[in-house]
């Protein structure tokens, strides 16, 4: 195999400098070449960037016995006044402590070794040294001097830090963006946001102050508060439409101050003339207006610093963006809450809707079930007029169950229907739950399978009927006439089953995750010919979910479908 001049040239040994330098130094007497090797040496250690320190390994502390131009330019120190000096003195208050501990470890170990350490000139200015040190020995091997090479990466470290600084913002920003876009309450969004811009800002203190408008004048509300706690504000007068305050509040634009006392707005308000007593002391201060989509000023966000500008420019860019955030998530949240409001008003308005109309319901029914009794007793109507008379009551019947229906709703939308759970048989629970449907079904149209043993469940009855009776009138409401309805009563180890299945229209397999939503009603359904809101399943799984149960659904269009409640047995 050959070998490549590249090959031959690794292989080669390489020489020292001292030895480059005296082949350089070309012929003549020995002290001729070491002399011009010395002076090769001295300028080649002169044309470098990089500042350049030799110390004496052989003395006590390692005092420096020569440096290069640019280690002048670099600390600012020139070379009479470091000689016989320990590089030390390039050390101060701030000097990082882990850089230290690497270097004292490699003197002490004479080994080589590579900082980043923070220095000072000659006029105290931190400058970051990237240092590498390196110990030169003799040809017995004995430790003779120690080379540093200094190098400036100060705007190397102010990069890095501005970069880690913008990822941080960028995190916390993306943070608070995804809470702000899950949060739907006002107080909640206000506090994140508050919280969030005071740290970024490095203000000490940040509140937000909501705007109130009423009848000819603003009032300005403290809504949250970071940095201090709320009990500092608590004796402090809320600030008013004044010069330093009014132009936040009306959306005239960022007011971004290095020191708040040099304003000429400031202080001219009796009766406080300035901070009222009590208030943290202020320097610095930002104020940014809160705008909402159609223009209202929602409030402001305030900052506050002991020291002098601290607030930049880069600083009031973010703080404008978040306010933005701000205004657009308190803008839901408040669309929000006049939206629960309204479902409240709703739902309390359907409730005693449904109450006043049980007294006239309860009435028809009363007395359409004793104009019944009395006609078969007394033989006195056709039985045309015996049917008419059986359609009412049907109807009131129906009537009745709807506004039962919109009365259990109302209370399931507030937390307020109430359980009254007892040992049950679905066996004589499923009975009932079949003759309440009605006598106007065809024989043997529902057919009710149960097996020999008691099925035990603990339940409201009353309320486990309704379910039944829901699932039941939607079967009968969509299934061909004379169809069969069948009702199975089934039971393992752990677990109730009530399976109900019909011939009827089906569900299309699209929409069978929307079967049990709110006022959902199949595409498929003639609305023309069946009557319904779309909130009896949604009712009958909000009871069985209650009862610790689960409703699962199978179908398909054209073919049926079939409605399994699971419910726990009891113990």
């Amino acid at each position: 195999m050959t070998t490549s001049p590249a090959d031959e040239h690794d292989k080669t040994e390489r020489k020292p400098l001292s030895n480059i330098l005296e082949s350089l130094a070309g012929n003549g007497s020995d002290e001729q070449r070491i002399e011009t090797a010395l002076l090769l040496g001295d300028r080649a250690l002169a044309a470098l960037n990089s500042g350049i320190v030799i110390t004496d390994a052989q003395q006590s502390d390692y005092p420096i016995i020569d440096c290069n131009p640019a280690f002048e330019h670099l600390t600012g120190y020139g070379r009479d006044e470091v000689l016989g000096r320990n590089c030390r003195f390039l050390q101060g208050p701030e000097t990082n402590q882990e850089a230290r501990a690497v270097l004292r470890a490699a003197l002490l170990d004479k080994q080589e070794c590579r900082v980043t350490i923070l220095n000072y000139r000659k006029d105290g200015t931190p400058f970051w040294n990237d240092l590498a040190i390196a110990p030169v020995r003799n040809e017995q091997g004995q430790l003779t001097h120690f080379i540093g090479i200094q190098t400036d990466v100060t705007s190397r470290k102010q990069l890095e830090a501005e970069l880690r600084e913008q990822t941080e913002t960028i995190t916390i920003i993306n943070h608070v963006g995804q809470a702000l876009a899950a949060e739907l309450d006002l107080h909640n969004v206000v506090q994140l946001v508050t919280e969030a811009a005071t740290d970024l800002t490095g203000a000490q203190v940040g509140a937000f102050f909501y705007n109130v408008p009423t009848a000819g004048h603003e009032l300005f509300t403290l809504y949250a508060l970071a940095g201090v706690a709320q009990e500092v504000f608590a004796e402090i007068p809320l600030p008013r439409d004044t010069p330093m305050f009014g132009p936040t509040f009306r959306g005239e634009g960022v007011m971004r101050l290095d020191d708040v006392r040099n304003d000429p707005r400031y202080g001219q308000n009796p009766p406080h003339l300035g901070l009222p007593a009590g208030h943290p002391p202020v320097t610095s201060y930002m104020a940014v207006p809160v705008i909402s989509r159609s223009k209202e000023v929602l409030g402001g966000l305030f900052f506050g610093h002991t020291e002098v500008g601290i607030f930049t420019e880069r600083v009031e860019r973010i703080v404008v963006g978040l306010a933005a955030m701000a205004a657009i998530a308190m803008d839901n949240a408040r669309l929000y809450e006049q939206s629960q409001q309204a479902i409240r008003l709703r739902d309390a308005f359907l409730a005693s809707a449904s109450h006043e109309l049980r007294t006239p319901i309860t009435t028809l029914l009363g007395n359409t079930e004793l104009l019944q009794r009395r006609a078969i007793r007394e033989q006195s109507l056709s039985a045309r007029d015996q049917r008419t008379l059986q359609s009412i009551a049907e109807q009131a019947y129906r009537l009745n169950e709807l506004a039962e229906l919109v009365l259990d709703l109302s209370l399931l939308q507030t937390d307020l229907l109430e359980l009254d759970p007892q040992r049950v048989d679905l066996r004589a629970l499923a009975q009932r739950a079949l003759a309440r449907v009605g006598t106007n079904n065809m024989p043997g149209r529902l057919q009710l399978s149960v097996p020999e043993q008691p099925v035990i469940v603990s339940a409201d009855e009353r309320r486990l009927i309704q379910a039944l009776h829901q699932v039941l009138r939607n079967a009968l409401a969509y299934s061909p006439t004379g169809s069969p309805i069948t009702v199975r009563i089934e039971q393992d180890a752990n677990t109730a089953l009530i399976v109900m299945s019909d011939q009827g229209i089906g569900i299309p397999e699209s929409e069978l995750d929307f079967v049990f939503q709110r006022s959902y009603r199949g595409s498929n359904i003639d609305i023309r010919h069946v009557s319904g809101l779309g909130m009896g399943l949604f009712f009958v799984k909000e009871i069985i979910t209650r009862h610790g149960g689960m409703i699962e659904v199978q179908s398909s269009e054209g073919s049926g479908s079939i409605f399994t409640m699971q419910l726990p047995l009891a113990e």
